[in-house]
């Protein structure tokens, strides 16, 4: 049995008329579970099942406050020169306020907590 057998395992046989349709890709279960497609439960996780767990709901929330809880700066350079710029425009939306109703710890922790668990 050859390396690439044992991690795909063993394919089942399409028809010509399934292999030649567009789109429609069935894999293996050990090439699916790596790629995330599946578990060997069978049990599909989604975001909201996962954020339901508070491990998983703890775990990103200190990622993400921890990373809005930091400074950010915006730069301008110069050619070698770099200095903060506080009077741009943006640095009040990034640092402040993006809008009336969401302060930017807000904002980033919203940012950074999406990022973390959507696809």
């Amino acid at each position: 049995m050859s390396i690439i057998s044992r991690i795909l395992g063993n394919p089942s046989k399409k028809t010509k008329q399934e292999s030649e349709q567009r789109g429609q890709f069935v894999a293996p279960s050990r090439f699916a579970a790596f790629l995330g497609l599946g578990t060997k439960a069978g049990v599909s996780v989604s975001e909201e099942g996962a954020m339901a767990l508070s491990a998983v709901y703890s775990c990103v929330r200190l990622i993400a406050s921890s990373i809005a809880s930091l400074d950010l700066h915006l730069h301008r350079v110069d050619g070698s020169l770099r200095e903060v710029a506080n009077d741009h425009p943006v640095y009040s939306l990034l640092n402040s306020s993006p809008s009336e109703s969401m302060a930017a710890f807000d904002f980033w922790e919203l940012i950074i907590s999406d990022a973390l668990t959507s696809d």
